[in-house]
């Protein structure tokens, strides 16, 4: 081999191995790397073993160079320099990761969905789609005890685009404002169409789903409500934000992402490192071990931030928001057989805060309230509720006795009262407390 032809192979092994050693670092980053040429795919995955390709190239490359060729790329200084620029910052980081992976350092993070526009896409959206930032919602175009569920999972009739004089109302809620054969929400529309012209047309629609928290509710409200305008968004929720759990809402949702920053977010997951990196960026997402201690499902400063979310991203589509407290009677013990609570008393003082929490947030933001938990406190009022202090009328017979049940005059007091509070909101907007 000639003199000419030693250097021209030194600089090939020279250029092979600091490409190798860039391979590599993109291996580690990115766990797999694949390169497509034409047909064919070339596939790598990290391993520590590929650093021994490297040490190989590297041996090569001396024993050539022992044979007074020694005019390669790396006896030139800016070689040098950039080889030692890439290899001590990802000697330095497999290090710290060593570090961490001895340290038994692997937290856990709040699970994410990639957002495009308006929209956001989950594994499932029909029953429980467990990493949907909703946890769950209804199935559209199905039955919920024998009420129809839309298009867009709302347990209601279909939402034509929003009419010239349409004045628009969206109920959001838990079990409570889905209760009902039919719900309130179907009372108030008979009600404010009474009160329907031509240049007023009132339409009320129920949104929410059975077992929602206020954050998923808030969830669905950004998800489904925010794009089809409406005037009035009522706010009725508290019992599931106080059920108790091992996670809060916020650890067990799903955030939504743009593509780009979820790409970020799941390769740093891919990391200790990253992981610590992203803790100490977003502390919030991470999941919080606990062996033994429950928490609320939306502690009360959540809950408080929650209803001012709703408050807030109402008013910046020219919505108002409504807050609703949650009456009750005395709570059953089932409460306690299924877990949600350690016991119904404890339940009842739960409770009892959340509707406090919501006057404050009222009081504070400026937002009407309606006071329903105070409305009917009466012993007059005990009649309207079901046994479990919860729901109203007959609730517990509408899966199983759905045609057995003639009257619901809690549902309709209670539709009474949240219709005559609208007209009067409608006819002063500036109130903060109207009461009917």
């Amino acid at each position: 081999m000639t003199h000419s032809s030693k250097q021209i192979l030194l600089k090939w092994l020279d250029a092979l191995i600091l490409g190798c050693v860039l391979l590599l670092i993109a291996t580690w980053i990115f766990t797999d790397v694949s390169l497509h040429l034409g047909d064919f795919v070339f596939s790598l995955k990290w391993t520590p073993t590929h650093m021994l390709w490297v040490l190989f190239l590297v041996v090569l490359r001396m024993a050539v160079a022992r044979f007074k060729a020694k005019n390669g790329f790396w006896e030139q200084a800016i070689y040098w320099k950039l080889f030692m620029a890439v290899v001590t910052p990802f000697v330095l980081l497999i290090g710290f990761e060593q570090v961490l992976q001895a340290l038994d350092y692997d937290p856990s993070f709040t699970p994410i969905v990639f957002q495009k526009g308006d929209t956001v896409s989950a594994q499932d959206d029909r029953i429980l789609p467990d990493r949907s930032e909703l946890l769950w919602k209804l199935k559209p175009n199905s039955l919920y005890q024998g009420k129809s569920i839309n298009s867009i999972g709302v347990l209601d009739r279909e939402i034509p685009p929003k009419g010239k004089n349409e004045r628009r109302v969206f109920c959001f809620g838990d079990s409570v404002t889905a209760q009902g054969q039919p719900p309130y929400t179907v009372h108030m529309q008979s009600i404010l169409s009474r009160h329907s012209s031509r240049t007023q047309d009132w339409q009320v629609y129920y949104f929410g789903a059975p077992g929602y928290s206020s954050r998923q509710g808030l969830a669905f409200f950004r998800r489904v409500g925010k794009p089809l305008k409406p005037d009035i968004i009522t706010v009725w929720f508290g019992w599931n934000d106080h059920w108790l759990f091992e996670q809060t809402d916020l650890q067990r949702m799903a955030i939504p992402m743009s593509p780009r920053q979820g790409r970020l977010h799941n390769l740093l997951l891919q990391k200790r490192l990253g992981k610590l990196l992203l803790n100490l960026a977003k502390p919030s997402l991470r999941i919080q071990k606990t062996d033994k201690d429950l928490t609320f499902s939306v502690p009360p400063n959540e809950y408080d931030e929650v209803l001012s979310a709703f408050i807030r991203e109402a008013r910046e589509i020219g919505a108002q928001t409504v807050l609703i407290t949650a009456p009750r009677r005395r709570i059953h013990d089932r409460i306690v057989k299924t877990g949600h609570a350690l016991s119904p008393e404890s339940a009842a003082e739960a409770h009892d805060l959340f509707n406090e929490v919501m006057r404050k947030t009222a009081a504070r933001e400026k937002a009407p309230l309606l006071d329903m938990e105070r409305l009917l406190a009466g012993p007059e009022y005990d009649h309207f509720f079901e046994a479990d202090g919860i729901h109203f009328d007959d609730y517990f017979k509408e899966e199983t006795e759905p045609d057995s049940i003639k009257e619901q005059p809690g549902l309709e007091f209670v539709a009474q009262i949240l219709s005559d509070f609208l007209l009067r909101l409608d006819a002063d907007p500036d109130q903060v407390y109207p009461q009917p």
